[in-house]
């Protein structure tokens, strides 16, 4: 018989000590219960599982599976074809990014999706200091304007835009390009954006409310997710998310 060890799952509820949720524009949130999980019970961690919602797949497999797809101190993140940062991406972003990352942007290169990614506790955690540092700035970075339309930069002036996790990450990953790695193939997650795309969230991705083309996860079972997780060697909490 064999058997699979299944990747231990914890989640995050708290942060500071008290219970928290995320909605709206506290999605950010995430990013600060991630790092202070990371500097208090997960200091031990040696690898880290992030997924938070219930728009994505990850496939059934053990940690030492997903740990295959690792490579150094990248950051592997499930692809998503469209471009979402909070709201969705108008044509000005969308073009940001690919003229920040031309070597993955061509040949209709997927997008970032920050319900789930994974990697060792040196990749996670430099991410989230460094997202949590952009937060703490409360104004427009140098980062976050070669990502922004200036539109987009407007509304953020006017508080009326919160910069959201994956919004960060974009802009983290246009920053730092060889930080990031976006799980195209499937071979560790999936979001369900890869089996149909909705007209609202497809700005230039691909033909409104047109089926996606077929990428399946190669690896293992996929499984729908509905609760946060952050997992590693031994059990990690994840944030609890009510979108």
């Amino acid at each position: 018989m064999c058997i699979r060890d299944r990747i231990p799952v914890v989640a995050l509820t708290t942060l500071g000590g008290a219970s928290t949720e995320m909605s709206g524009s506290g999605r950010s949130k995430k990013l600060r219960i991630v790092r202070e999980y990371l500097a208090t019970e997960g200091k031990d961690l040696d690898v880290v599982v992030f997924s938070d919602a219930t728009d994505v797949l990850a496939n059934a497999g053990t940690l030492r599976e997903v740990e295959k797809h690792l490579e150094g101190d990248q950051l592997l993140v499930a692809g998503d074809p469209s471009c979402w940062i909070g709201a969705v991406c108008d044509e000005v972003e969308a073009a940001n990014l690919r003229r920040a990352l031309p070597g993955h942007c061509e040949n209709r290169g997927l997008f970032a999706n920050s319900g789930q990614y994974v990697g060792s506790r040196t990749a996670v955690l430099r991410f989230v200091d460094w997202a949590v540092g952009q937060l703490n700035a409360k104004d427009v970075t140098r980062e976050l304007a070669t990502l922004l339309s200036p539109s987009r930069v407007a509304e953020m002036k006017a508080g009326r835009f919160e910069p959201s996790d994956q919004c960060l990450l974009h802009a983290y990953w246009a920053s730092y390009p060889d930080r990031v790695r976006i799980d195209s193939d499937a071979a560790v997650f999936a979001s369900f954006k890869r089996f149909y795309v909705l007209e609202a969230d497809d700005r230039g991705v691909r033909t409104p409310g047109r089926q996606a083309d077929a990428q399946h996860p190669r690896a293992g079972t996929a499984e729908p997710t509905g609760t946060n997780s952050t997992a590693g060697r031994s059990p990690g909490p994840a944030p609890e998310d009510d979108f």
